[in-house]
């Protein structure tokens, strides 16, 4: 399957490449960086936006660099990180058929992180790996998708979207970490246009994610109650743990996704699009000792843990006499409960709610290009461990304001950016209930909740430059610099930085043919 899906992408974007002379430069997804951030989700994610998409032809790479120096103190994150990305897509339309293809792929180096196997666990989870002693990782990971869409008459097209994804992590220290995870996802669909310009459609997925954790202490010196920086705790809950001094785990995980989505064309212009997804996963986490003396330790199932996630997601673009104005947001409603036999049944509990909502302005006229934006996002969080007796409640807010704007005529496309956000938390709450407060509660979770609801500011600048030594392609250097300041007397840090960079190339040309 994976060498299928590269096989299509690959095709992809090689037909995205012929680009002829009529070519629109200066088009919607190369207009700007922060157009093509609105967009190529929306793209990417919408099954109906295939089928009513603008694009006879679409097709863009990019190279990115990045540099984190990371001094807000969060237990879980590196000190520093540095990535290197890589990422294809295209689009086409070939008779009856809109292919789309996607591959990308993402290298982090991070150092010392401690209390966490290299990532945080996915929708709630309260299965994972933690140790006191902080280490190196090394995250490497891989994706690839692909949309077929199919239009069997001028009203109905079926399609399939397959999707797989590998990611390795490693630790090169004790106790010395090696992850390995493979999800493969499918979905089909069918749309229905009741008029030209009004489609709606149904899908229905299925995915299965099995991750396999080998933790190993190489090092015997350090295999000993004594060296207790070398333990390594299974985390089972919003506070309840095992230390264990060997141990590996495998965590199979199985979700099925199904909703509808619908998109609308006005006559004035205007596109909206609005999709509903519910998904239900189901994953199991099993633990596995090492052998002793020969024995070998039968696997053992230490719980299930159930996510029932809703999604709401709305997009709309305006475009007219050289305006682009772009609206979209996000609302997400998320129970999960776990089972453990040997607690009695169910001990964690979670709930979030979370929006986002972000407007996007942009005009361009014969001697500017400029563009506005506005965002607000947040969520809430409860999170309950019966055993560990511990409630937790978060409520993050952010607000965001951006602008941008041409240097020099708009024709040069070199555009500077600045955005700025702040970010606080109206209600946070931690109750610790037991009569000994531990070494997790202490190290790890009083930390991990002092750092997520500390209020502060984010600022950002971005240059982008456009290169002209390519005739048909549109072809960018983006240069970017944030940081990131938390105000609290809780925590050990104050400021973090990013550095960036990136290149990207593509075209994309427009539809010829009447809608």
């Amino acid at each position: 399957m994976r060498y299928i899906l590269t096989i299509l992408c690959c095709f992809i974007l090689a037909s995205t490449v012929k680009a002829n002379k009529k070519t629109k430069r200066d088009s919607l997804v190369f207009a700007s960086f922060q157009e093509r951030e609105f967009i190529i989700p929306a793209l990417q994610n919408n099954n109906a936006m295939l089928r009513l998409t603008p694009y006879q032809r679409l097709g863009m790479t990019t190279f990115n660099w990045e540099r984190q120096n990371i001094e807000n103190f969060n237990i879980q994150k590196p000190e520093s990180q540095t990535q290197y990305s890589f990422s294809s897509l295209g689009f086409k339309k070939i008779g009856k058929f809109n292919l789309y293809g996607d591959v990308r792929y993402r290298r982090v180096y991070a150092d010392s992180i401690a209390w966490l196997n290299a990532t945080m666990p996915q929708n709630g989870s309260p299965f994972y790996f933690g140790n006191i002693k902080a280490g190196n990782w090394d995250n490497e990971m891989y994706n690839i998708k692909a949309a077929v869409a199919y239009e069997i008459t001028s009203s109905l097209s079926a399609g399939i979207r397959p999707e797989y994804a590998y990611r390795g992590d490693s630790r090169g220290n004790d106790p010395r970490g090696k992850i390995d995870s493979y999800d493969v996802y499918h979905e089909g669909f069918f749309d229905y246009s009741l008029k030209k310009n009004i489609l709606i459609g149904l899908f229905y997925g299925y995915g299965a994610t099995s991750e396999v954790t080998d933790i190993d202490n190489s090092n015997e010196e350090h295999d000993s109650f004594g060296a207790t920086e070398y333990n390594i705790y299974t985390f089972q809950g919003n506070g309840y743990y095992r230390v264990n001094l060997h141990n590996n785990s495998r965590r199979k995980s199985f979700r099925n996704n199904y909703g509808l989505n619908t998109r609308l064309e006005t006559n004035k212009g205007t596109t909206h699009s609005l999709k509903y997804t519910y998904t239900h996963q189901k994953e199991r986490f099993i633990y596995r000792t090492r052998p002793i003396d020969g024995k070998e330790i039968d696997d053992q199932l230490i719980g299930t843990y159930i996510a029932k996630t809703q999604h709401l997601e709305y997009f709309s673009i305006k475009r007219k006499a050289g305006v682009t104005n772009i609206l979209k947001s996000n609302i997400l409603y998320r129970t999960g409960a776990d089972n453990q036999p040997k607690l009695g049944g169910e001990n964690f509990q979670s709930t979030l709610m979370a929006f986002d909502s972000e407007w996007f302005y942009a005009k361009t006229n014969s001697k500017t290009y400029k563009f506005y934006n506005l965002g607000l996002k947040g969520h809430i969080e409860t999170k309950k461990d019966r055993v560990a007796n511990l409630d937790q409640k978060e409520t993050p807010i952010s607000i965001k304001i951006g602008a941008g704007r041409s240097l020099g005529p708009s024709t040069s496309k070199t555009i500077l950016s600045l955005t700025g956000e702040y970010f606080f938390s109206p209600i946070k709450e931690i109750e610790y209930r037991s009569s000994a407060k531990n070494v997790v509660y202490e190290e790890v979770l009083l930390p991990l909740h002092q750092y997520r609801t500390a209020s502060g500011i984010r600022a950002k600048a971005a240059v982008d430059f456009r290169l002209d030594f390519w005739n048909k392609i549109d072809a960018y250097l983006t240069t970017y610099a944030s940081t990131e300041q938390r105000f609290s007397s809780d925590l050990k840090g104050g400021n973090s930085w990013t550095l960036g960079a990136s290149f990207r190339f593509g075209i994309a040309k427009e539809k010829t043919e009447s809608k």
